[in-house]
């Protein structure tokens, strides 16, 4: 059996393409290796206008930005991110969001009850390919703040290319020891920090 082989450059990488006579294709990723190595870069906080930082007494952010780079544990056999990472970068971003403003994900109130931010829906458009070794932007943007969930955008950009737009919508509950979840109103510790992004267009 005889191959054809032709190569070329995409975003940085070397990629070698056979093509069998029966038609089946085999690829052949080279990734572009960063000096930094392999792994992940300290987050990006920030504001439209100015830096975020991570202190407790922190004004409500209006636009956050979380970066990571691309594990290569996280890619496939074509050497692209698998799709069910981009939820895993979502909640990444929405933990460093929180994160930022001096808050937590999970939070025991005064009754040794946990609160927590379970998922009502998710969703994710997949616009185009990461690789191995690529920086993530993940765009975070509070699209609204009901009396008992949480509903947000993110948009993942490696440099000027747009990767992902997805949402994600939260309900706050009371997380009970035997599993049981409580939907409750959002108390004041989180509602006085968070706030809805202003630029959005909302239906």
């Amino acid at each position: 059996m005889s191959f054809g082989l032709k190569s070329f450059r995409s975003h940085g990488r070397i990629t070698f393409i056979a093509l069998a006579q029966n038609g089946f294709w085999a690829f052949k990723y080279i990734p572009k290796v960063s000096p930094e190595g392999e792994g992940f870069r300290p987050i990006a906080r920030t504001r439209t206008k100015n830096a975020v930082t991570e202190s407790a007494d922190q004004k409500p952010a209006t636009q956050f930005v979380y970066e990571r780079r691309v594990h290569f544990a996280e890619t496939d056999m074509a050497g692209i991110v698998h799709f069910s990472n981009y939820y895993r970068y979502m909640e990444e971003a929405e933990h460093a969001y929180f994160r930022s403003l001096g808050l937590s994900i999970m939070h025991t109130d005064e009754s040794g009850v946990v609160i927590g931010w379970p998922r009502v829906s998710s969703q994710c458009q997949y616009i185009g390919p990461a690789f191995y070794g690529d920086t993530l932007q993940i765009h975070v943007d509070l699209e609204r703040m009901g009396y008992k969930s949480l509903s947000w955008r993110m948009s993942i950009y490696s440099g000027d290319r747009k990767l992902s737009q997805g949402r994600m919508k939260t309900a706050c509950c009371f997380c009970y020891p035997d599993h049981r979840l409580e939907s409750i109103v959002i108390p004041e510790h989180y509602s006085s920090k968070l706030e809805e992004s202003p630029h959005l267009e909302r239906k």
